[in-house]
């Protein structure tokens, strides 16, 4: 049983003049454990959409989704909660994410204060501590402001965040979109690192077509809200069969030269 299981997913907004969008349409997909699958698509076709139906954090206009085989519509707030404790995430601009006023110790340790409120402050700290240093991070660093942080460092704050309280499942959103090109491989390298030594689970939302290349297992094409290809990366980034898929590869060739 894979970690996440999406069955036949919709997602309805309403529009400023009382329309309906279906910004997702009948999306099925899996997160196998120990995998990394990315979903890929120009801006508009539901990417994040389909994280935020997955986080819980919007409710599915039809189908279900199932994390761990619990489908999380049936959650209260409380189990919804301590769920959310399992995920975590990373995203795109580390600098916006991290709150400039608080201390990075105070960053990263925040989730452990709202989801494991028996760990003692000493215990927290020492996690904290372990924590910056598996993501390569001097653990003096806690006492500083993101503001003294380079982009890079920033980033590795937001991982060590993600995975302070040991979560299954980690959606990186468009993670690496910010750095230099140095940097992001640095940073793909540490998360694959991170990876293997924790059994995490990543659910990539990227248009870094170089960095799923290198990192992910399985690929997701999503194009007006619906998965139009899917397989294993070398596949489809090597022989895609769908025209949106070509056009998208067309676009990154283009840029490259």
């Amino acid at each position: 049983m894979s970690l996440v299981e999406v069955r036949h997913v919709s997602c309805l907004f309403h529009r400023p003049d009382g329309s309906l969008l279906k910004a997702i349409d009948d999306v099925s997909l899996d997160v196998p454990r120990g995998r990394t699958v990315a979903v890929i698509g120009e801006s508009g076709s539901g990417k994040s959409t389909l994280a935020r139906l997955i986080l819980g954090i919007y409710k599915t206009a039809g189908g279900s989704v199932r994390f761990d085989g619990v489908d999380i519509a049936t959650l209260d707030k409380q189990a919804m909660r301590k769920l959310r404790a399992r995920i975590g995430v990373v995203f795109q601009e580390p600098f916006e994410s991290l709150n400039p006023r608080m201390r990075i110790g105070a960053i990263i340790e925040e989730p452990l204060v709202v989801h494991q409120k028996t760990l003692s402050r000493e215990a927290r700290r020492a996690k904290v501590a372990d924590m910056l240093r598996e993501v390569d991070l001097d653990p003096i660093l806690a006492d500083r402001y993101p503001g003294a942080l380079s982009g890079g460092q920033q980033q590795r704050i937001g991982i060590a965040r993600a995975l302070i309280g040991e979560p299954s499942l980690v959606v990186l959103d468009e993670p690496t979109s910010s750095l230099d090109l140095s940097v992001r491989a640095q940073v793909l390298v540490l998360l694959a690192r991170l990876q293997k030594a924790r059994g995490l689970t990543y659910l990539m939302i990227t248009h870094d077509l170089a960095s799923v290349e290198y990192f992910a297992d399985e690929v997701l094409v999503m194009y007006r809200g619906r998965i139009v290809e899917r397989g294993p990366t070398a596949e489809v980034l090597g022989q895609p069969k769908e025209a949106y898929t070509q056009r998208l590869l067309s676009a990154r060739l283009s840029v490259e030269v």
